[in-house]
């Protein structure tokens, strides 16, 4: 039987020896599965090899057990039972088990966190494994608890930045990897600190399989959970079996669902936050419960003490701690630890409680030691501070608020080291005072305390004397020194009389930090921006007068070269083209035509007059139209003309007028006649209705619409309306809009048609209220009275014959319940003359007044409002007054920003529609007729580059307005900044539009801070309007998809009615409170979002649960009878009047509602709260049950299903249930008419994967059916029409070549001639029983030609291309990895109505023109967010085409539609704007500049605020840190023009030098461009590219194969570039597969290079360095003693009011501290100043009120990480060079599809940009081998990358 020891070692044995592999160890695992739904997934672990066959079945036990207590009694009996070598093998092997199963998970790196209404967990053991591993942490000598709490609240801010909800746990196992009992001290008060002085939710469990662990999971959902590997990187000490227990730890969060990150490698790039996402498929299959706390040792450094509550309440009680708090831990383990010890250390006992003395005596700042003097070893002070940890850990729990607070702070090991150290030299320390008192106290209480106990066996009673009372004499101050204290003696007795020597105490000294000083800057950039600065600078003595040495250029460069961005102006081009002059022109003329049939394609909006009350036109014509001629006018020489011409004039026009009017009556008549010819009634009621849509007119409108009441009478008349409601909604909708618009003009007779109509309804009710209504009207307007009488016609008046059944509701409930969706809009619209095709609402006038009085604004209005016409009235106003000016260079420019460029081809198409060719696009990519236009659609990048390039002054100039669309892009994590810079930099109006904005107000109040237009006449303006408007046009109904059948077959799709439909519908209705219930319900106090609307439907709904759950009788409601009152007042037949409800009313009574709700819930009516949820959701969860509960297939279906995806097979929310149920669901769509449907799966291959699979099984089912009814006979005519339709192609083709037609295209159309297109035949002939598409609704062929070969010209693909023949069924795909020219073709497609479903990831969700009725969320993912679900549902139900949205949920979680649903929208985060790059780009646009007032204007805007709001987990005041931050721009800006000036890219004039051009060039990839600049010049591509041969032409002929040694030159190249541009981090533990060929991980860089880099980042460390030193010091003040996000200050405070005379000591320490600005206070306490490493240390413990930006703020590449580590980089840019194989570069480095393509195509731009730019930099540089190399490089990558699209194309065809 082997020992504890023993016992501990096997567990964690080395796992070296030979160990079968995974799959070799548990072949027979699969087939020991019991397929169970909701049962864990068991794998037999390896079990000991040993014929002891009861050992074997003791040991499998063990695998059952889930209790750690268990467990732990368990391990103990088989010590007992069996042998060592038994137990050595089992634990070996399933040690070696876990640890083979962890090394099969995959980890990409990918952003994390991006959801930031979805909280995260962080475990506080992994993360305090990383700050216990950080080297800035002294730990020595009991270490420094108030670092260790600074470091994780420092990284607990920067983890939930940009508003991130993250919340904390902690497992009690895991305390056992704590063998130091002082980290295990500090890990609980860091846990207790955060919980109570925090509002982060911190939750503590026994371990990760406690049940209440489980439940707090499914509470919050976390979307991932930083873990540790358990690999301290050799910087602590922690026990060996800590990588086994954190590998247990992650496999069974991934076995529950919980996705793990890294903790220890977490990386920021600008505010987003990135990591290694861990996974494994199907890991619940191998894990099994006795991995779960296996290997959880009970053991500790030192035993805890049990609690001694009655000791910790005698302490409460006197009167010292009363006085301080603090002091009651430091008493109660002083005693606990001298009653467990069995030796004297009354000495240590004496310096420890001086220590804490002293802690209160000084500030942070003083607590800053010299390394030097204490570096001697002391084994007794780190043996008495694990004592006194162990004594004080068990009172934590038992300690009060403010008692925790000092808690923090209750050990300082480097204060206590000095102390000591002094004690052994001096041993005479000098106090005074009331110091000297509270110490004499202390040691009073220690002593009687222990006394109380055990007076005779205690050391230090007998080592120490009970002390009398504090004598007066002490307080003196003769004798106040050391001596004269009753703490004189080693022994604590009192020798108060007797006087003593002095002794000094004398700490080592410090030295001051280097001061690096600033050049002298004369220019106007410097005294004009930021002279104050200036001045403080030069006060402080930080200016030098002298310039530096200027650096040397190699001589084969241009010196202040500057890069041309590119853009050329359409006739240069065109001038210089020579020879291809036609080439380009017929290019242009192809790319115009392309545009036509673009724009051709995009749908227009239209009036719907029944939908809106429109207010009384106007008859004053409006000063501001821009749609008014401009020809004619003449400004103050116009002719007046008189007054009898204008008479003439309106009387021509009157005649005009009325023959029009009576032209269209008979225009209607004859249109009544031709709908009558048709031969069904709702052929004639469709026909006439379209008619009648927008027609305004009474005289022409009346006749039709009477018609229309008769043939909508008769259709109900033969309807069944408790079967069918559509023709009574129908019925009732005509009367009413007949009614509403056209009272006025009817006759008795009409109104009284009316009213039959309504009493066939069996609304007699609201029958009598419109007579009622009628007759007021008459009597109101007419001098002739009409009765009553007159009009009221009686329900039974009419022949008895035409009576039918009525509808069986109330008016009222029949609006609410069937008509919600046809209610008017009561938005006071009205026409207006500066717009057509519309009448524009009441907010949207007064967006028309804003930019007629060329104002700014912010509108923030829902998706579908119809926002975005603004757009284009701005650009008309422009346009317009363009025409007004004489001079070009008065001409102004509009730019529009789009978000993303696929909506930029969008725009330019919409503009060129109204227009015609007066727009221009710039994107990185590409650019067209840029400098031609007069609206210019853009990207934010482009515009950013337009404004600081100087060459583009004039445009920058002729600025009139900007547009942004989706602003709220501002807040993205990633190029967020680009957007603030422009909003910044603008010198003219602009419109903001956004749909999806959290914070408006804030938003608006910086946008008012920032504006700074400077108008003509110098003055400045600064006023933004902000216009919201808060009302959705169409209802949005949501749905989730619960099919009858889990595994619905061929059998079960049948053809009805002539369409392919499904038999029964299985779409269930949600309720926007229900969707509480599918989560954890509504939460005591929690608000409803302010954008969870009701449609009627949903209030109705709601009030009849409300109002039968607050009527039952309860004892313990007494307010039930008035909420019985009050609701009452909300019953419908009261709330809303008889004959009509508008849209308005149902809000009022929507927020009625809700106010109902936050009654009940102010009442505490929580439960009641509940029922009505429960209640309201009841039949859908009903559904979700039954469909959760489906028993498993039988086999026959489980032929072609693997064994190890049953689980996945049968989960109704798994990929392969969205792709089972996708064409049932598109089918119920089709039956219920929900369709054209846009569905959003959010990764490209699920896309195509539901394309192509639909697309077969509509091909099998067509195939199965054709065979089954003998349809020979219709394949046979169906190869005759196909050869028709060839023929005719044939001819059609002909006549176009023959007449020269010039066919649509754009640059890239292939022509005829070229033999590149297939041959003109007609596609095959789809069934359209078998299709989406709908007869009189498909595409023109021709277009459909068209679009389709511009396709396939492109795409390579072959004419039976599974992509292409889905468009014959009415199914699309769209997603970025398509080519442009296939999106455009499903767009224009889709819009035309030929396709009725396109699959598309979210690049279809921000703005793109394609409206439909349905949105579909096809599976779950971690990019569904609320914030985009919210801007993809939204493409449903858009203005002027449907009254209501449908939005359905297929294969998502039940909880995940809760939170998408009820998620609030956050708030709007921005970033730091300012880097050094910009600073350069500004400098060197003013440097170049003929009107330089306008470029300082510029650069004074740029050093504005920028908005970055501070966190809600921040301790700043808003206000102080808005102020602090003004000023830090401003320091940043010019210890930025510094760092220009030291490397020579600036003089000291201002101007540029050097290679400025080039590091501006390259400003995507700052701060790389800067490291490659100096690289670039220190010759080292000289060295390495002179062996490249330069025989072959590399500059012109890009397809050139490289030869061997220069592709070995280029690789060499790369590699070092791969250190520099977009790196992208691997794991540090990572074990490259040995059949891998890649390199995967970076080999370290070259000792040149290295060299190098380490020159410029030691320089700018020191200059960034000395930047926050001198901020610090004049801005901040003080060393702020205050945490980061508790708030919680630790400062030092006086003893006594009355002390005279301090402290000898206390003084000493002041005076000896080390001095330091930059750095935290808390940081220094380990003794570290002012000196930093590297950026990353900067950054990372910086005092926390500098706002450093996450990458840029500090231009260095950093090559090891904040604890210096290596920092391992992934080698996928090197590896792709070398292979091209993009699926090889996935697989090998680990990276995610779409995040790789944008990897690559970032470099593919890189390099291309450092070839342009070379070509500029170097003299000759043709004949340059650097230039060569670069060039062949960017040439060889750009094929490789452009080959990606053939290689991932889907392949599958017939």
């Amino acid at each position: 039987m082997s020992s504890s020891d023993d016992w501990d070692a096997n567990v964690s044995s080395d796992e070296e020896e030979n160990v079968p592999t995974l799959a070799a160890e548990g072949p027979e695992a699969p087939a020991a599965r019991v397929w169970r739904r909701g049962d864990a997934a068991f794998v037999p672990a390896s079990g000991p090899s040993s014929t002891d066959e009861n050992g074997i079945a003791q040991l499998n036990e063990t695998r059952q057990l889930s209790d750690s207590t268990q467990i732990a009694k368990f391990i103990q009996s088989l010590k007992d039972d069996f042998d060592e070598d038994v137990l050595s093998r089992f634990d070996t092997k399933s040690d070696d088990y876990v640890s083979r199963l962890y090394q099969t998970i995959s980890c990409g790196h990918r952003q994390i966190g991006h959801d930031t209404n979805k909280p995260f967990l962080v475990d506080l053991d992994s993360l305090l494994m990383d700050v216990f591993a950080d080297p800035l942490l002294d730990w020595k000598f009991g270490g420094e608890f108030l670092q260790v709490i600074f470091l994780v609240e420092q990284a607990l801010v920067r983890l939930s930045s940009g508003e991130r909800a993250l919340s904390v746990v902690m497992f009690d196992a895991l305390s056992v990897l704590w063998s130091d009992t002082t980290m295990l001290l500090a890990r609980n008060i860091v846990f207790l600190h955060l919980k109570n002085e925090t509002k982060i939710r911190c939750e503590c469990f026994d371990g990760w399989w406690d049940a209440k662990f489980k439940a707090f999971s499914d509470e919050i959902r976390p979307s991932f959970i930083l873990v540790s590997d358990g690999d301290a990187h050799s910087q602590i000490k922690t026990p060996v079996y800590c990588m086994q227990i954190f590998q247990r730890l992650t496999l069974h969060l991934l076995s529950c669902g919980i996705s793990c990150v890294r903790c220890t490698e977490v990386f920021y790039y600008s505010n987003a936050l990135y990591g290694f996402r861990l996974e494994m498929p199907n890991v619940h299959q191998f894990v099994h419960e006795g991995m779960i706390s296996q290997c959880i040792p009970e053991i500790s450094a030192e035993p805890v003490a049990e609690p001694d509550l009655d000791l910790l309440n005698r302490l409460r009680e006197l009167q010292i701690v009363r006085e301080s708090p603090r002091f009651l831990i430091v008493l109660y383990g002083c005693i606990v630890m001298n009653k467990r010890q069995q030796n004297d250390n009354s000495k240590l006992l004496k310096q420890f409680l001086t220590h804490s003395i002293v802690q209160t005596c000084l500030d942070l700042k003083y607590r800053s030691f010299r390394e030097e003097i204490y570096q001697n070893d002391d084994p007794d002070l780190k043996s008495f501070a694990s004592r006194f940890c162990c004594a004080v850990i068990g009172i934590l729990d038992h300690c009060a608020r403010p008692e925790l607070v000092y808690s923090c702070d209750v050990f300082d090991g480097r204060l206590f080291r000095v102390i000591s150290h002094l004690s052994q030299t001096n041993p005479a320390l000098p106090l005074s005072g009331e110091a000297l008192r509270r110490l004499d106290m202390l040691y009073q209480v220690v002593n009687d305390q222990i006394s109380r106990v055990d007076t005779a066996d205690s050391p230090l009673s007998n080592g120490i004397k009970k002390p009398s009372r504090f004598s007066s004499r002490s307080t003196q101050a003769g004798s106040s020194r050391f001596g004269g204290s009753r703490f004189g003696s080693s022994k604590f007795e009192a020798k108060s009389n007797i006087e003593e020597p002095v002794t000094e105490v004398v700490i080592s000294k410090s030295s001051p930090s280097e001061t690096c000083a600033v050049h002298r800057i004369h220019s106007a950039v410097v005294d004009e921006i930021v002279p104050d600065l200036e001045k403080t600078l030069a006060s402080d003595g930080l200016v030098v007068q002298s310039e530096p040495d200027p650096l040397p250029l190699p001589e084969h460069w241009h010196e202040k070269v500057l890069i041309p961005d590119g853009l050329r102006k359409k006739s240069e081009i065109l001038n210089e083209a020579g020879k291809d002059r036609k080439r380009l022109e017929k290019g242009d003329q192809r790319y115009l035509a392309f545009m036509k049939k673009y724009s051709d394609s995009l749908a227009g909006s239209k009036i719907v007059l029944r939908d809106v009350i429109v207010s009384q036109k106007s008859s004053k014509k409006h000063p501001n139209d821009p749609g008014q001629k401009v020809k004619g006018v003449s400004g103050k020489g116009q002719k007046r003309r008189g007054k009898g011409k204008n008479v003439r004039q309106e009387s021509i026009k009157n005649k005009t007028t009325l023959r029009q009017k009576a032209q269209a009556k008979d225009d209607m008549i004859r249109y009544i006649e031709l709908a009558a010819m048709i031969p069904t009634l709702e052929g004639k009621i469709s026909k006439l209705d379209e008619k009648l849509l927008a027609l305004s007119d009474p005289v022409a409108a009346l006749p039709g619409q009477l018609k229309l009441l008769e043939w909508c009478m008769e259709s109900y008349r033969i309807s069944q309306p408790d079967l069918n409601k559509d023709p009574a909604i129908r019925l009732f909708q005509t009367i009413h809009d007949i009614f509403r618009r056209f009272k006025i003009h009817m006759q008795i007779s009409e109104v009284q048609a009316l009213q039959t109509g309504l009493h066939l309804l069996g609304f007699n009710d609201s029958a009598k209220q419109l007579a009622l209504d009628y007759v007021q009207l008459m009597n109101e307007t007419h001098p002739k009275k009409t009765s009553l009488g007159e009009v009221l016609v009686s329900p039974n008046s009419y022949d008895e014959s035409k009576q039918c059944e009525p509808v069986g509701i109330s008016c009222r409930r029949f609006q609410l319940d069937y008509a919600g969706h046809l209610m008017v809009r009561n938005v006071e619209s009205k026409p207006d003359p500066r717009v057509e095709n519309f009448y524009p609402d009441k907010w949207q006038r007064d967006l028309l007044d804003v930019v007629d009085e060329k104002r700014s604004c912010l509108v923030v209005a829902p998706t579908s409002s119809g926002k975005t016409f603004i757009s284009y009235y701005t650009m008309k106003k422009i346009l317009f007054d363009n025409r007004t000016v004489k001079r070009s260079k008065d001409q102004g420019f509009v730019v529009f920003v789009c978000p993303t460029k696929a909506l930029v081809n969008q725009v330019a198409a919409d503009v060129f529609r109204r227009w015609g060719r007066i727009f221009g696009i710039y994107t990185m990519d590409y650019d067209m007729w840029a400098l031609d236009c007069e609206v210019l659609i853009t990207v934010p990048e482009g515009l950013e580059r337009m404004l600081m390039a100087p060459q583009r002054e004039q445009f920058a100039k002729q600025l009139r307005y900007v547009i942004f669309d989706e602003v709220h892009s501002i807040g993205n994590p990633t190029g967020g900044e680009i957007w603030e810079r422009i909003i910044l930099m603008l010198q003219c109006p602009f419109v903001a539009l956004s749909a999806t904005l959290g914070n408006p107000d804030s938003f608006h109040a910086w946008l008012q801070r920032v504006q700074n237009i400077v108008d003509r006449r110098g003055s400045r303006r600064t006023e933004v309007s902000l216009i919201t408007h808060t009302e959705r046009w169409s209802d949005l109904e949501k749905y989730m998809y619960v099919p009858k059948e889990m595994f619905p077959e061929i059998s079960s799709l049948n053809l009805g009615g002539g369409l392919l439909t499904h038999s029964t519908s299985s779409i269930c209705s949600i309720h926007p409170l229900g969707a509480y219930q599918l989560g954890n319900g509504l939460q005591r106090g929690q608000d409803l979002p302010a954008d969870l609307v009701f449609s009627p439907k949903d209030c109705s709904t709601l009030f009849d649960v409300m109002i039968r759950v607050v009527s039952r009788p309860s004892e313990d409601f007494p307010e039930r009878k008035e909420l019985v009152s009050s609701m009452g007042e909300l019953d419908p037949e009261v709330f809303f009047s008889p004959l009509c409800i508008t849209k308005r009313q149902v809000s009022d009574y929507e927020s009625q509602l809700k106010k109902q709700l936050v009654r009940w819930s102010e009442l505490g009516l929580h439960e009641e709260i509940q029922t009505v949820l429960a209640q309201i959701s009841a039949d859908l969860r009903k559904e979700i049950s039954r469909t959760e509960q489906i028993p498993l297939p039988t086999a026959p279906e489980l032929e072609s299903v693997r064994a190890a995806s049953l689980d996945e097979y049968v989960n109704p929310y798994s990929p392969d249930f969205v792709n089972r149920h996708f064409l049932p669901l598109l089918m119920d769509l089709d039956s219920t008419d929900r369709i054209p449907a846009i569905v959003f799966s959010m990764d490209n291959e699920s896309c195509e994967r539901l394309v192509i699979d639909t697309l077969d099984r509509l091909e099998a089912i067509e195939e199965k059916v054709l065979k089954e009814d003998g349809g020979r006979k219709r394949v046979k005519d169906q190869k005759d029409r196909r050869k028709a339709l060839k023929a005719q192609k044939r001819l059609r083709d002909a006549k176009k070549r023959k007449g020269k037609r010039q066919e649509g295209g754009d640059d890239e159309q292939p022509r005829a001639e070229d033999g590149l297109l297939p041959e003109a035949e007609a596609e095959k002939e789809v069934d359209l029983r078998f299709s989406f598409c709908r007869p009189g609704e498909m595409m023109n062929q021709d277009d459909v030609d068209y679009w389709v070969k511009r396709t396939l010209y492109k795409q390579s693909w072959k004419k039976n291309h599974p992509l292409i023949r889905c468009l014959a069924r009415g199914i699309g795909v769209h997603h970025d990895g398509l080519s442009r020219q296939y999106r455009s073709l499903v767009e224009a497609m889709f819009r035309a109505r030929h396709l009725k479903v396109v699959v598309t990831t979210e690049t279809l969700s921000l703005g793109v023109n394609m409206p439909c009725r349905t949105t579909v969320f096809a599976g779950d993912s971690p990019k569904l967010t609320p914030l985009r679900y919210r801007q993809m549902m939204g493409r449903s139900g858009r203005r002027g085409y449907d009254n209501v949205g449908h939005v359905i949920f297929l294969g998502i979680p039940p909880h995940k539609i809760s939170y998408l649903m009820t998620s609030s929208l956050l708030s709007l985060h921005g970033n730091f704007a300012m880097s050094t790059t910009s600073v350069l780009r500004a400098l060197i646009s003013h440097s170049e500049a003929d009107d330089k007032k306008f470029r300082l204007r510029s650069i004074a805007n740029l050093l504005q605020e920028t908005f970055s709001p501070p966190s809600q987990n921040s301790a700043e005041h808003p206000l102080k840190a808005l102020e602090v931050l003004k000023k830090q721009i401003g320091y940043h800006y010019r210890f930025s023009l510094e760092y220009l000036v030291q490397i020579g890219l600036i003089d000291c004039s201002g101007q540029t030098a050097g290679a400025a051009g080039l590091v501006s060039h390259l400003y995507a990839s700052n701060p790389a461009n800067f490291a490659f600049a100096v690289l670039l010049q220190s010759g080292i591509f000289d060295s390495i590219c002179s062996g490249f041969s330069a025989n072959i032409n590399v500059v012109n002929d890009s397809k050139l194969v490289l030869k061997l040694e220069n592709k070995a030159i280029c690789r060499e190249v790369l590699g070092i570039l791969c250190h520099l541009f977009f790196r992208v981090p691997f794991p540090a533990n990572f074990k490259k597969s040995i059949n891998s060929l890649s390199h995967v991980v970076m080999s370290p860089l070259c000792q040149e290079a290295q060299a190098v880099l380490a020159r410029h980042n030691q320089t700018t460390v020191a200059l960034f360095t000395q930047y926050c030193r001198t901020f610090s010091r004049d801005c901040l003040g003080a060393e702020d003693p205050s945490l980061p996000m508790s708030g919680v200050k630790f400062s030092g405070t006086p003893i006594s009011d009355t002390d005279d005379v301090s402290s000898p000591l206390v003084e000493e320490f002041k005076s000896s501290a080390r001095e330091f600005h930059a750095r935290s206070p808390f940081v220094a306490l380990s003794g570290h100043t002012d000196s930093f490493l590297s950026g990353q240390e900067i950054m990372e413990t910086v005092n926390h009120q500098i706002k450093i930006g996450e990458t840029d703020f500090v231009p260095t590449i950093e090559l090891k990480d904040a604890r210096r580590r290596e920092l391992p980089l992934n080698a996928y840019a090197l590896d792709f060079f070398i292979h091209g194989a993009y699926a090889r570069l996935l697989k090998d480095n680990s990276l995610v599809e779409g995040y790789a393509w944008d990897l690559l195509k970032e470099w593919s731009l890189i390099l291309k940009s450092i070839k342009l730019a070379l070509t500029y930099v170097i003299v000759d540089a043709e004949s340059d081998k650097v230039f060569l190399t670069f060039t062949a490089l960017s040439n060889e990558f750009k094929r490789a990358f452009d080959d990606i699209g053939s290689q991932h194309a889907v392949s599958r065809s017939e």
